[in-house]
């Protein structure tokens, strides 16, 4: 049924959603939630690596695009992993010499091209890949020997920034999700991602799992049109035929009133360019934005300690519970000046507990889940120089995400709480814009 039914995606070009069928089986995996105080929490994917398989616990991050996993000689890696709180995210780490399918091919070239991360060295490898449903042979993987940080991750993201192709030492090479591709596994490299927007999610050390379906999207999910939107340059918003990382324009962020207040991108006309990122949890603004931001919350009040260190604003945390601190962001198309989607994010997830991000955090006070993106992370640093705005986990719990790199667009529509049965629709070569839903 399912060759049968991907024979006819590629004839006819498009998929109709009565021709699929909730038996249908893609590629997926469970995201889970881990709260942790010193990155705030982030959703954690279990995969397989070798032969016989080992499970290994990785971030899931559309915002790389390796495979990044840790040696068992890591050292730094368990150290870091010890100077956790809690320090239950220290996960087994990859014991090559375990597996019959191991191969080292890029010896010392693998250098994780990862925001904030310090100096980390390994190399590229080639083993047996395992997600539930697909194994795929000869996957190349980024395995640190010297890597300070306390995990892994699922990279999704576009080829550019893969370690070894962003730092020069390593070619491009096909993504996982490239090679389910060519096996024939999925039509089309599509990754959609749903994080569950559920009211009962409202604190971030308990969110509910969310989940990733490949070459498949799951109409139960979300509700109305999925929008298509090109990916585009870091720090403008021209669409990109090599893109970056998932950096998407959005021409206004308001709150969600009505009317909705004054859009607080400074330059409405062109928008900004923004990453939408699973492995962040809060959202950054370019400076001139993120001053207008904090004028919709007069309540807000600057204080370099509340978290722990410096660019969060305290608010009271009964504003969390305010409909009128609703934010909503509107994702845009440079191609043209009618297509839009707008992603209504509820105050909940506009303001956080301060405790979410840092041990021992006043449990009676809030921040704005939000910093500017120059004070964050310096204007003049190599990550301030190269973009602009980051959407983390925060933003992307309200939308259901259809990540194309294959087609290098995107398509977005208002995530909804899974209330019934879920219905698969395969997305064919042609990404998204070929279905009729």
């Amino acid at each position: 049924m399912v060759s049968t039914l991907l024979l006819l995606q590629n004839i006819l070009g498009f998929t109709s959603a009565s021709a699929a069928r909730t038996r249908l089986s893609f590629p997926s995996l469970n995201l889970k939630w881990i709260a942790e105080d010193s990155f705030n929490g982030a959703y954690f994917v279990n995969v397989k690596v070798g032969q016989p398989p080992q499970t290994l616990t990785l971030v899931h991050d559309t915002g790389s695009s390796d495979i990044f996993i840790h040696s068992t000689v890591d050292t730094a890696y368990l150290e870091a992993c010890a100077a956790q709180t809690p320090n239950d995210i220290c996960f087994p780490g990859y014991a090559n010499a375990s597996s019959k399918t191991y191969k080292e091919i890029g010896p010392g070239k693998f250098l994780p091209p990862i925001l904030g991360l310090p100096i980390s060295s390994g190399s590229y490898i080639t083993d047996t890949f395992h997600i539930p449903g697909a194994t795929i042979q000869n996957q190349i993987i980024g395995s640190t020997w010297f890597a300070p940080v306390p995990f892994g991750l699922l990279g999704t993201g576009f080829p550019k920034v893969q370690g070894g192709a962003f730092q020069g030492t390593f070619p491009r090479y096909p993504s996982f999700i490239d090679r389910m591709v060519s096996d024939g596994t999925i039509s089309s490299a599509t990754e959609s991602i749903w994080l569950n927007p559920s009211r009962a999610d409202d604190d971030p050390d308990t969110f509910s799992d969310g989940h990733a379906i490949y070459g498949a999207v799951d109409t139960s999910l979300f509700s109305g049109d999925l929008v298509t939107v090109p990916a585009v340059e870091p720090k403008n918003t021209t669409v990109s035929q090599d893109p970056t990382n998932w950096n998407l324009a959005v021409g206004s962020i308001a709150k969600a009133t009505t009317p909705p207040s004054a859009n607080i991108i400074a330059n409405p006309s062109s928008g900004i360019s923004c990453i939408v990122d699973t492995g962040t949890s809060f959202f950054s603004l370019p400076n001139s934005s993120f001053v207008n931001l904090v004028a919709l919350y007069p309540n807000a009040v600057y204080n370099d300690s509340v978290v722990g260190f410096p660019g969060f604003w305290e608010l009271p945390c009964s504003e969390r519970d305010n409909p009128a601190n609703a934010l909503e962001f509107t994702f845009i198309n440079p191609r043209d000046t009618v297509t839009n989607v707008k992603i209504s994010v509820p105050a909940w997830h506009v303001i956080w507990p301060a405790h979410n991000f840092v041990p021992g955090g006043d449990p009676d006070k809030c921040v704005l889940n939000a910093v500017s993106w120059e004070a964050y992370f310096g204007a003049d640093s190599n990550v301030g120089r190269l973009f602009e705005c980051v959407l983390g986990v925060s933003v992307m719990k309200s939308g259901y995400f259809v990540l194309d790199t294959g087609n290098k667009e995107a398509s977005i529509a208002r995530a909804e709480v899974k209330s019934r049965s879920s219905r698969l629709v395969a997305v064919p070569k042609g990404g998204v814009r070929k279905l009729r839903l």
